[in-house]
């Protein structure tokens, strides 16, 4: 079973190469869009750039995931573009508990009413 994300996002750290790279590229092959967030600003464009290439939807995010400020902008700035149809992040960069709670909060700041 192919599971579809058509008309969602979801934002991958370390998307620029490696597993993240690969995530991001079978997202937008199932139709999502794809935030391809990393601190390597130039192999995040090309990503984007190759996705969008084959027809895939993508987005170049800069993202140094050690500062919580900017995890906590990515993803509010997101969630207003997207929502509701913010599916995903996968973090194939970063600490996880760290991360986890930054994005819950990020999103609850933007709407407080989405589940925790």
């Amino acid at each position: 079973m192919t599971t579809s994300f058509h008309n969602q996002t979801a934002i991958v750290t370390g998307g620029a190469s490696g597993i993240g790279r690969a995530l991001c590229e079978e997202l937008a092959r199932r139709g999502a869009m794809a935030v391809v967030a990393d601190i390597d600003d130039e192999g995040a464009q090309a990503v984007a750039s190759a996705i969008a290439a084959t027809g895939g939807r993508a987005t170049a995010a800069p993202l140094d995931v050690t500062r919580a400020a900017d995890v906590e902008r990515l993803v509010e700035d997101t969630v207003r573009a997207h929502v509701p149809m913010l599916a995903a992040f996968l973090r194939t960069a970063g600490d996880p508990a760290a991360l986890g709670h930054t994005v819950q909060q990020a999103i609850l700041a933007v709407d407080p009413d989405v589940p925790a």
